[in-house]
C-alpha cells in the first residue's frame, strides 16, 4: 500500500446536487418575439414552397389538357383528310375516264393529280403529328409511348370565359416569400437585440461518501443554495448588425418588387387571354358561316345532279370543299 499523499485530501468528495433555474427575458425575445419570428419565417417559407408546387401541378395539368386537345384535333383532321383523299381519288378516276374519251384535257388530269398528292401529303403529315402527339400524351399520363389510347371525346368550347378565382399560385408563392422576408428582418432584429433578463436558481445539495446517502440527503433541503440576479449581454459588433439588417431589408424590398411584377404579369396575361378569347370566338363564327355555305353549296349541287344539270365531278368537288372547311 502506498502512504497517503500530503497533497490530497482523504475526504471523499462524492455528493449530489439538484437545481431549478428560471429566466425571464425583459428585452430580447420578450414574449417569445424572437421565437415567433423564427417560426413565422419557417411557416412562410413552407407556404411559398407549397404554392410553388401547386403552381407546378397546375402547369402540368394545363399541359396535359393541351396535349389532349391537340390529339383529339389531329384525329378529327385525319378523318376529314382521309375522306378528302378518297373523294380526290374518285375525282381523278372520273377525270381520267373523261380524258380517255377525249372529253377532258391532260392539264385537267394533272391538276387533279396534283390536288390528290397535296391531300395525301397533308394526311401523311397529320398522321406523323398524331404519332408524336400520342407519345407526348402517353408520357404525361405515365404510360409507354406506344400504349393504346382509345377513343377520346372532343371538348366543347364554353359559352363564356370563366371568371378568375383568387390569386394565381405563383403570385401566392411570391406573397408568401415576401412575408417570409419580413419575418427574416424581424428575426435579425431580435437576434441582435441586447439580452436583458432576470433569473433565479434554487438548489438542493448534499455531500456524503455514500452515494445513496448523498442522493437521499439532498432532498432533505439541509444545504440549500439560491441565486437571483439580472443578466445583460449585447453584441459589440454594430457594423455586423447593420450589414445583416441591410441585407435582410434588401431581400424584403426585392420580394415586394417581385410581387408587384408578378401582379402586373398576371393582369397582362388575363388581358391577352380575353383578347385571344374574343378573337377565337370571331374566327369560329366565321368558320361556322363558311362551313354552312359550303354545306349548302354541296347540297344544292346534289339536287342539280339528280336533275341532270351537273356532273358527278362537280358534286365530289363541292363535297370536298365542304369537308375541308371543317378542318
Amino acid at each position: 500500500e502506498f502512504p497517503p499523499s500530503p497533497l490530497l485530501s482523504s475526504v471523499d468528495n462524492q455528493g449530489a446536487a439538484y437545481s431549478l433555474s428560471i429566466s425571464q427575458p425583459l428585452w430580447r425575445n420578450w414574449m417569445a418575439s424572437e421565437l415567433n419570428a423564427g417560426v413565422n419565417q419557417a411557416a412562410r417559407g413552407a407556404d411559398a414552397a407549397r404554392a410553388g408546387l401547386r403552381y407546378a401541378a397546375q402547369a402540368q395539368l394545363f399541359q396535359a389538357r393541351q396535349a389532349y386537345v391537340q390529339l383529339v384535333t389531329l384525329r378529327q383532321v385525319e378523318l376529314i383528310q382521309a375522306e378528302s383523299l378518297d373523294r380526290n381519288t374518285k375525282i381523278l378516276e372520273w377525270t381520267q375516264h373523261k380524258y380517255a374519251d377525249n372529253l377532258a384535257d391532260k392539264v385537267d388530269v394533272l391538276q387533279v393529280e396534283a390536288a390528290l398528292r397535296q391531300v395525301a401529303l397533308a394526311l401523311n403529315q397529320t398522321r406523323e403529328d398524331e404519332t408524336k402527339a400520342s407519345i407526348h400524351f402517353n408520357a404525361l399520363r405515365g404510360a409507354p409511348g406506344d400504349a393504346a389510347i382509345g377513343v377520346l371525346q372532343p371538348l366543347q368550347m364554353p359559352e363564356t370565359l370563366p371568371a378568375a378565382k383568387g390569386d394565381r399560385q405563383d403570385l401566392a408563392a411570391a406573397k408568401a416569400a415576401l412575408l417570409g422576408s419580413a419575418a427574416a428582418v424581424e428575426s435579425v432584429k431580435q437576434r441582435f437585440t441586447p439580452d436583458l433578463s432576470i433569473f433565479a436558481n434554487v438548489g438542493m445539495n448534499e455531500r456524503d461518501p455514500n452515494t445513496g446517502e448523498a442522493l437521499g440527503g439532498a432532498f432533505k433541503f439541509d444545504h440549500p443554495s439560491s441565486t437571483v440576479g439580472i443578466k445583460f449581454s449585447t453584441s459589440l459588433d454594430w457594423s455586423l448588425y447593420q450589414s445583416v439588417l441591410q441585407g435582410a431589408e434588401k431581400a424584403q424590398g426585392a420580394g415586394a418588387g417581385q410581387v408587384e411584377a408578378k401582379t402586373q404579369e398576371i393582369a397582362q396575361d388575363w388581358q391577352q387571354l380575353q383578347a385571344s378569347w374574343d378573337s377565337v370566338k370571331q374566327r369560329l363564327s366565321l368558320a361556322a358561316e363558311l362551313e354552312g355555305l359550303q354545306r349548302e353549296k354541296a347540297d344544292r349541287e346534289k339536287v342539280r345532279y339528280r336533275d341532270g344539270r351537273t356532273t358527278n365531278f362537280q358534286v365530289l368537288r363541292f363535297e370536298d370543299d365542304y369537308n375541308l372547311s371543317r378542318v
